[in-house]
């Protein structure tokens, strides 16, 4: 188990692959088991575009390669631990009855290591406008036309993408100008997708 942080904020994004490690071939593998993830919203990432590498650890050659990963966002301050998970691997063997359509294997049963995490609580004396997103952010607006006739709307579009947990996200509370009446903002996209190895938020 190897995560991008082992100190982050609440709410701010954690990613936590599952990384093998081998020097023959696999078969196939089955994992055993889920970590306990309590104290965190966890979002599986089933498209992992991961390339396998080739690590050299203690002079010894790996062949590693990412075979799941999941997206933590802490809810609570505290220290967890994640882990262990335990994986069954199917190992081909060289007995003379494998063909092109059939090879023995035995299983072999491995098991992760624990990883320790610690949520931090959020700087003290936040902005009056500060909403709880945690991350990097980035905001576009704009507006269809700058020149309308009286009772004619003018649409704001405003949307924010960023890695942090974009549920929290708030529209920004601006003042309008006397004569204009305003209304609540509405929604109209909220998506999550994948970007890079971690997965980012667009709210409209």
């Amino acid at each position: 188990l190897e995560a991008s942080h082992s100190k982050a904020f609440t709410g701010q994004q954690i990613v936590l692959n599952y990384v093998l490690y081998t020097r023959q071939n696999i078969e196939s593998y089955d994992l055993l088991n889920e970590p306990d993830f309590e104290g965190f919203y966890a979002q599986p990432i089933s498209d992992i575009r991961d390339q396998p590498q080739r690590k050299v650890i203690n002079n010894k050659e790996y062949y590693v390669q990412t075979i799941r990963r999941v997206v933590l966002f802490p809810q609570k301050t505290g220290k967890y631990t994640i882990g262990p998970v335990n994986c069954s691997l199917a190992v081909p063997v060289e007995n003379g009855q494998s063909s092109f359509f059939f090879r023995d294997t035995r299983k072999e049963q491995t098991t992760t290591n624990t990883l320790q995490l610690e949520v931090q609580q959020l700087p003290p004396s936040p902005p009056s406008t500060f909403s709880g997103a945690v991350g990097n952010f980035s905001m576009k607006a704009r507006i269809q036309k700058n020149a309308v006739v009286t009772g004619e709307a003018i649409v704001i579009r405003m949307e924010v993408e960023g890695d942090g947990d974009g549920k929290i996200v708030q529209s920004p509370s601006f003042d309008i100008p006397e004569g204009l009446e305003k209304y609540e903002p509405t929604v109209i996209r909220d998506e999550t997708f994948v970007k890079g190895d971690q997965i980012g938020r667009a709210h409209v």
